[in-house]
C-alpha cells in the first residue's frame, strides 16, 4: 500500500537535487511512500542523478518529459501516482523530517481533500530564516470548525498561502474533479491551489512547517526571473478568473478574486528588477484593470492602498516609478526599524537581572553532567 505520493517537477536541478531527495527518501517513519521524480528535460546533471538514486531505491519512479513547466511535469506526476495523498515537492526544497508522519496521520485521521500545513524559508546553508503559517494574512479567516469546506472560507479563500507544496491532497479527489496545472512556466500554483480549495468539501489545517523553502537567488534555473517575461504572471491571472467562474464562483469569492489579482500587480510592479519590466507592466495595467472588470461598488470599498495602485495606471511610467520606488524605500526602512527595535529588545533582555539569573540556574545542570561525564570517564 502507498499511503502519500511524493511528486517532484527537476528541471537544471543537480545543484540542490540530492538534498531534495534525500529528504524524502530518510523519512523513516513514513515508509509506505513514493517518490515520482518528472524530469522536465533537464540539460543538466539532473537525470544522471534522478537514474541513479531509482536503481538504488525501488520506491523512486523516474519519468523524462519534453520541458513543459512545473505544471505540466507536476500533472504527469498526478496521472502516474498511486498514493491515497499526493504531496509536491520542488527539487529546491526539503521535506521536513520531524513533520511528515504527523501530517500524514492528520489527513488518515480527518480524511480531507486538502490538507494545509505552514512551511519555513532557508537560506543555502539551511538556516531557517522564516517561518510562515498556513495562511498569510491570519486576520482575514473567520472562524472555522477543525474540518470545513472551501466555500466557508468564502472571500478569504484568497488569504490562504498560494503555494502547492506545504500541503496534502487526497488523489481520488484531484482525479475525479479533474484539477490540474495550467501550461505555465510561472505563477501556475495559483491556478491550481484556488479552484481546488473552492471545490474542496474537507479541508483541515496543520500549524506545522513541512516544507523548507529553499531561497536561493544564485539559482537561476529553477525560478525563471521576473525580468525575462515581466508579463508572465498576468497569463496565470487569467487562467485563476477563468478556471474560478467555470467552478462556479461567484460574489464574495470573485470580488476576492479581482482583489488577489490587483495584489499580483501590485507585488510583481515592486519585485521587478530593470526598468524596462516595471515599464512592460505599467503599459498594460490599463488593459489589465479592464479585463479584471471592477463593478463601482467594488471601487467603493477598495482600500487607500488598492486605489493608490489604480491611480499609477494614469501616471506616465517614469512618474508610476518613481512612486512605486518610493513605497518601496519606505518599506524598507520600516523592516529596518522593526529589526533594529527587535535587536534592541534582545540587548535589554541579555543585560537584565532576569536573563542572568536564568543562565546562571541553567549553568548549574550543565556542571553537574560536566562533573559526573568526567567521573564516569575515570
Amino acid at each position: 500500500m502507498v499511503r502519500l505520493s511524493v511528486i517532484m517537477p527537476v528541471y537544471n536541478a543537480e545543484r540542490f537535487l540530492q538534498p531534495a531527495l534525500d529528504s524524502v527518501l530518510r523519512q523513516n517513519a513514513v515508509r509506505e511512500l513514493e517518490l515520482i521524480c518528472v524530469d522536465d528535460g533537464s540539460t543538466d546533471g539532473s537525470p544522471a542523478i534522478l537514474e541513479k538514486t531509482a536503481a538504488e531505491d525501488a520506491r523512486v519512479t523516474v519519468l523524462h518529459t519534453a520541458h513543459g513547466g512545473p505544471g505540466a511535469a507536476r500533472n504527469a506526476g498526478i496521472a502516474a501516482a498511486k498514493g491515497a495523498y499526493i504531496a509536491f515537492l520542488d527539487a529546491d526544497d526539503v521535506l521536513n523530517a520531524e513533520a511528515l508522519r504527523t501530517a500524514l496521520c492528520k489527513a488518515e485521521a480527518d480524511a480531507p481533500d486538502i490538507l494545509l500545513c505552514a512551511s519555513r524559508t532557508i537560506d543555502e546553508n539551511g538556516s531557517v530564516t522564516e517561518t510562515r503559517g498556513v495562511a498569510l494574512h491570519p486576520h482575514r479567516l473567520p472562524q472555522l470548525p477543525p474540518v470545513f469546506s472551501g466555500r466557508e472560507l468564502g472571500g478569504a479563500l484568497f488569504a490562504v498561502g498560494a503555494v502547492v507544496w506545504a500541503r496534502l491532497f487526497r488523489a481520488d479527489f484531484l482525479k475525479d474533479r479533474g484539477i490540474a496545472f495550467p501550461p505555465l512556466f510561472r505563477t501556475e500554483d495559483v491556478c491550481f491551489l484556488f479552484p481546488a480549495l473552492y471545490l474542496a468539501n474537507r479541508i483541515s489545517v496543520l500549524d506545522i512547517p513541512l516544507v523548507d523553502y529553499r531561497h536561493c537567488p544564485a539559482n537561476p534555473s529553477l525560478e525563471r526571473t521576473k525580468e525575462l517575461d515581466p508579463l508572465a504572471f498576468w497569463n496565470a491571472c487569467v487562467v485563476l478568473s477563468e478556471t474560478m467562474r467555470t467552478c462556479g464562483a461567484d460574489g464574495a469569492v470573485m470580488t476576492a478574486c479581482r482583489l488577489y489579482v490587483l495584489d499580483q500587480i501590485r507585488y510583481n510592479l515592486k519585485r521587478i528588477d530593470t526598468a524596462a519590466g516595471f515599464r512592460a507592466i505599467r503599459e498594460r495595467m490599463p488593459a489589465m484593470l479592464a479585463e479584471v472588470g471592477f463593478s463601482e461598488e467594488e471601487k467603493e470599498a477598495m482600500s487607500p492602498r488598492d486605489r493608490a495602485l489604480i491611480a499609477l495606471a494614469d501616471l506616465p511610467w517614469e512618474d508610476a516609478l518613481t512612486v512605486a520606488l518610493c513605497e518601496r524605500r519606505e518599506e524598507i526602512f520600516l523592516q529596518q526599524r522593526r529589526t533594529a527595535k527587535a535587536e534592541e529588545r534582545a540587548r535589554i533582555l541579555e543585560h537584565s537581572k532576569a536573563y542572568r539569573l536564568g543562565s546562571l540556574l541553567l549553568c548549574v545542570p550543565k556542571r553537574i553532567r560536566s562533573l559526573l561525564t568526567r567521573g564516569g570517564k575515570r
